[in-house]
């Protein structure tokens, strides 16, 4: 019967020993040299256990204790390519190492050869653990039994010990009486209830004080894979990991049952087969024991425990025959297995020259492609230079018209100091006339005097029968009063006809002034006629060709629309070999997947001791590397065809903006050429203010305001050619923006086809209809403005000939006023003689004064009554000119607000309409800023999945190295099914960031045409 087995692991092959012994005694002493003792020391020796948890106080050049009995130097702290987390590489003082300080071709230190050893923090002490006495008088077959059975290499090159024993008076079960331990089973008690699992770390941690229990659940009820915060402290599958406080952690009673490890603190470590080889030991011992011997003093003190039992050598016999058949299988599977994966790898190998025979195809028929597309961003790169040099005279003509601009500015503050010196003429004027109503006082006040000497004349003859002699003194003064007054009415006579004859001469001067201005506007108005009709024949003539190149328009878009549909199907047709190309390569990948799974079945089935199987999987993995390379060569290359994308793309942009410019410039005009027309009817408002200044002050003035009308209409005349160049020019323009937007829609065209898909020339389609409405739209509008403007120059014309008419009424009224004038002008001149005659009866009747006194009295009475009606008549007359004149300056005044108050109205209607036209063109704008951050994010999107798609691939390298690492282990257990599962999940994690690669160059050509 073998009496003890062990293992000893190198890194190219398994050495297998057994050692047999046909002697019970030999198994009877080695099990009475077992005691309760041993039990204790062997728990400070399971590579499971934490031997310390201060480890951020070791130091490179510290002295430390592999185990607690290895002695030697820290030389190495950190993290490794052959195992996870933080490993320390230690100088032993003994060759009892593994390597020189270089594992799987990579150098961490240098020593001697085997003096260096790799192990983990926590299995480092500073002082060496009480190791167990040898034992006293072994037999030589029992020694040897022992020691073959007693050591078991870890790869951190820590012995471990194996022993059997039966269970002794003092043996208690693990899990019992004693402290929760990494790989217990726990239960973790929350408000929540109550959740199992397996203790896998437990200490202090990074994201909160006190003592934590890290526990990998049954089910994925957790929070996390093990990491919180980017610190690992064990590693599970994602949900299955839970963090909670100590206090709540209690131990499980089916913890004694099984006993797993702990993915932490020792990486990938071959703890299977010793495992499946004692668990059968667990059912016999309490606790794991140490394999050394006790001292023969211990033996000597408790001779109890040494009485051997029939039954222990029977089940210990029973247990090394059932390993000897565990192990010939698991040597039967190993070879199986190999035969099994090299034809995988074969078959593996023979999809992926398939699969690069297709990717060169491909490559080979996108070539030509690449080369057409550079030739036809060199065309629009010529393109866009000759429409910047469009561009460029366009500035010079918005100059010139500028410069025409402010000469037409300068011309309006003429006008309006010219404005000036008719106001103050006006105002002279004015004061003349004052100067005339005083005079008219004067004389009022003479009329009065010549009443105070009539009524004089009447006290004196009263006085006159009292005495003759008073009376003849009275009649002398009376008449030298009368001579006296005769002399003032005189000069007064004199002084009135002169004035009348200036006045006359005034008004007739004026008079004909004014005929010859009314002429002259009348002719003015026959010529805005007949440009007006030649301007409405223009715009006819502009109408018919606006409507001939819309037609244009959409031949061509119908033809473009054809071709369109053209490159739709072709590009459908390419489409459908890309998604045939897809779905094969769909379909090999989950062969693929479906290979791996098996493998995965497979490799739970390999034991540790398969690792003969290492080159085979090296020489697959090298040329997985391999391939692996080409694929990472190929996806660069597809880069550089999105980059030329994002560059076509960047390209379209600037020609939009260009053509967005031209469009800023030609509203730029249109404004402009609004502006001018608003300054031309500003200047006719000013002109016929001015004239109506004119007639309302005195018609003097009359000769210099037609002379300055008559430059007003020359520059008038001056700003509707300007204003017909602008209308020419702005034809010229859209015909030439017409021009571009056709050059540029070719653009359009032959770019877009890069983008290979249908919805995006659809959406194209949809947006030329659109623009088509828009200039419909637009066309409707400036018809609309266009009848506006001709019912608005009816109206003025009508407004026109009411003015004249009024003109003509005002002149005939003038004409009779001035008749009027000259009958009272006669009839005063009568009066006078009249007097005259009269004063003369007086001094040739003065003698018969007394006979005829009565008569004389009489007549002058009827005289003053005469001349007092008269006076009142014409003052009543004069006031009812005055009145009626100030009525027809009022109307006139009404008449021009009116106009005003149209005209701004009008205005009103055309900055509404601009600032219409304005909002549409900054929605229009803000929908192409819009595009452009759209593509802008799509870009950002790109980059990063590109570094994500990089940073995944060399994860999955790294991952890849790991794994051969970790084939050439060949670890069985939950441990490879999680790291398997794992690179499934980043495959399929790493296929779908290629295929969002894919799907983001689709969104960017739909973001572009939004």
């Amino acid at each position: 019967m073998p009496s003890s087995v062990s293992f000893y692991s190198t890194s190219g092959s398994n050495r297998y020993s057994w050692s047999s012994q046909s002697n019970n005694d030999g198994l009877n002493s080695s099990m009475r040299k077992i005691s309760d003792d041993s039990m204790s020391h062997s728990r400070l020796f399971d590579s499971s256990q934490i031997l310390t948890e201060d480890t951020d106080s070791f130091i490179i050049g510290d002295r430390v204790y592999v185990g607690g009995t290895k002695s030697g130097r820290i030389a190495y702290i950190g993290e490794t390519k052959f195992a996870p987390g933080d490993w320390a590489g230690i100088v032993l003082d003994d060759p009892v190492g593994k390597n020189d300080g270089t594992v799987g071709q990579c150098r961490y230190f240098q020593c001697d050869a085997k003096h260096g050893i790799f192990s983990r923090l926590t299995r480092l002490t500073r002082t060496p653990l009480d190791m167990p006495p040898p034992p006293a008088t072994p037999t030589p077959s029992s020694y040897r039994g022992m020691e073959a059975g007693g050591g078991f290499v870890s790869p951190t090159g820590s012995a471990r010990s194996l022993s059997f024993s039966t269970p002794g008076p003092g043996s208690t079960p693990a899990g019992k009486g004693s402290d929760i331990r990494l790989g217990d089973r726990v239960i973790v008690m929350s408000a929540q209830g109550s959740k199992t699992g397996v203790l896998r770390f437990k200490g202090t941690t990074q994201f909160a004080q006190g003592e934590w229990c890290g526990v990998e659940l049954d089910e994925p009820v957790g929070k996390n894979d093990g990491t919180v915060e980017g610190v690992r402290y064990f590693q599970c599958e994602p949900r299955f990991g839970l963090f909670s406080p100590a206090h709540k952690v209690s131990k499980s009673p089916m913890s004694g049952t099984k006993r797993l490890s702990c993915a932490v603190h020792h990486g990938l470590r071959r703890s299977g087969s010793r495992e499946s080889i004692t668990s059968n030991f667990s059912n016999i011992t309490a606790t794991s024991v140490k394999s050394n011997l006790r001292r023969p003093s211990s033996i000597i003190k408790s001779p109890t425990s040494a009485t051997p039992s029939t039954t222990s050598k029977n089940s210990m016999q029973d247990v090394l025959k059932e390993k000897q058949q565990h192990i010939e299988r698991l040597l039967k599977e190993r070879d199986f297995d190999r035969a099994e994966f090299t034809k995988l790898a074969e078959a593996s190998e023979a999809k992926y020259v398939a699969l690069r025979a297709e990717f060169d195809k491909f490559k080979v028929e996108i070539d030509p492609k690449y080369d057409e597309y550079k030739a036809i961003i060199g065309k629009l790169e010529e393109e866009k230079f000759e429409l910047c040099r469009a561009v460029e005279d366009e500035k010079k003509k918005t100059e010139d018209f500028q410069f025409q601009f402010e000469e037409e500015s300068l011309n309006s503050i003429e006008f309006q100091n010219i404005h000036k010196q008719n106001v103050d003429k006006i105002k002279e004027l004015e004061a003349v006339l004052m100067e005339k109503n005083r005079r008219i006082e004067s004389l009022e006040s003479d009329s009065k005097k010549l009443f105070d000497l009539e009524e004089e004349v009447d006290s004196l003859k009263l006085s006159h029968y009292s005495s003759d002699e008073k009376s003849k003194s009275s009649l002398d003064g009376m008449k030298i009063q009368n001579e006296l007054s005769q002399l003032e009415i005189a000069q007064l006579k004199q002084e009135i006809e002169e004035n009348k004859a200036d006045f006359i001469k005034q008004i007739e001067t004026d008079s004909k002034k004014f005929e010859a201005t009314v002429a002259e506007l009348k002719a003015k108005i026959d010529d805005l006629t007949e440009e007006n009709a030649t301007k409405s024949n223009s715009v006819t003539e502009y109408m018919k060709e606006l409507e001939s190149v819309q037609a244009q328009l959409t031949k061509e878009v119908e033809a473009t629309a054809k071709d369109y549909i053209v490159q739709i199907n072709e590009i459908e047709v390419d489409k459908d070999k890309l998604e045939k190309k897809l779905d094969s390569l769909v379909k090999s990948e989950t062969a693929l997947k479906n290979t791996v799974d098996t493998l995965k079945q497979e490799n739970e089935k390999l034991s540790k001791q398969a690792n003969d199987s290492e080159s085979g999987l090296k020489k697959t993995m090298e040329e997985l590397k391999q391939e692996n390379e080409k694929l990472q060569t190929e996806l660069k290359a597809a880069k550089i065809d999105l980059e030329t994308m994002t560059e076509l793309k960047a390209f379209l942009k600037s020609v939009e903006e260009e053509k967005v410019a031209q469009v800023a410039s030609i509203e730029t005009l249109s404004k402009e050429k609004e502006e001018l027309l608003n300054e031309i009817s500003k200047t006719k408002e000013a002109s016929e203010k001015l004239a109506q200044e004119s007639r309302e002050a005195n018609e003097s003035v009359k000769g210099e305001n037609e002379k300055r009308i008559a430059g007003l209409n020359e520059d008038k005349f001056r700003l509707e050619k300007a204003v017909e160049e602008l209308t020419n020019q702005m034809t010229v323009l859209s015909t030439e923006f017409d021009q571009t937007k056709v050059s540029l829609s070719e653009k359009q065209i032959t770019i877009e086809t890069v983008a290979k898909e249908k919805d995006e020339f659809a959406r194209m389609i949809d947006e030329m209809k659109s623009v088509l409405g828009e200039m419909e739209t637009s066309k409707r509008n400036t018809e609309k403005w266009l009848e506006e403007m001709k019912q608005q120059k009816e109206n003025l014309e009508k407004e026109k000939e009411e003015k004249e008419k009024m003109v003509e009424k005002l002149t005939l009224e003038q004409s009779q006023s001035e008749a009027l004038l000259k009958q009272k002008e006669e009839e005063l001149a009568t009066l006078v003689a009249e007097k005259q005659e009269s004063a003369t009866e007086l001094s040739k009747r003065a003698e018969d004064l007394n006979a005829k006194y009565t008569a004389l009295a009489d007549e002058f009475g009827t005289f003053k009554t005469q001349v007092s009606a008269e006076k009142d008549e014409l003052s009543a007359e004069i006031e009812k000119e005055r009145e009626e004149k100030r009525k027809i300056v009022e109307e006139l005044k009404n008449e021009l607000k009116n106009l005003a108050s149209e005209m701004k109205k009008e205005e009103e209607t055309k900055d509404n309409v601009i600032k219409f036209l304005k909002n549409d063109l900054e929605l229009k704008v803000k929908s192409l800023q819009d595009a452009t951050e759209a593509l802008n994010e799509a870009k950002e999107r790109m980059e990063k999945m590109e570094e994500e798609a990089k940073k995944k691939l060399e994860e999955v390298k790294q991952e890849q190295e790991q794994t051969v690492d970790s084939l050439r282990n060949v670890v069985e257990g939950k441990k490879e099914k999680e790291k398997l599962e794992e690179m499934k999940q980043e495959q399929e994690q790493t296929e779908d960031s290629l295929r969002n690669v894919v799907d983001l160059s689709g969104l960017l050509s739909e973001n572009y045409n939004r």
